[in-house]
């Protein structure tokens, strides 16, 4: 079974997302930025950030990934990135804002 990564990008830039992972597998996909989609003032509530966006969606084998998310533009803020393991048959799913002065 493959494992399944959804993010929606809740931002008014395009989004990078890169990987790599087991067996040196790598690869990187770029999502557009959400027409009509603002900067916060204050974080979403609930699941309002996945009410509209553009989004990416990633098959991959299961196994330890380095992700990272970044946007093409300047001012994004620092890139959210970390390691984690992704099991089989699992969907992950999250989304991504831009901030006020972040």
């Amino acid at each position: 079974d493959k494992v399944v990564i959804e993010f929606t990008n809740n931002s008014p830039e395009e989004m990078h997302f890169m990987f790599v992972g087991p067996d040196a597998v790598h690869g990187e996909e770029f999502t557009e930025p959400c027409e009509g989609c603002e900067v916060y003032s204050s974080p979403p509530t609930g699941n309002s950030c996945f009410d509209e966006g553009e989004v990416m969606k990633v098959e991959l084998d299961p196994g330890e990934y380095r992700l990272m998310i970044t946007s093409t533009e300047s001012g994004f803020g620092k890139p959210l990135h970390g390691t984690k393991k992704l099991k089989a048959g699992e969907t992950y799913k999250s989304c991504y804002y831009k901030m006020e002065n972040s």
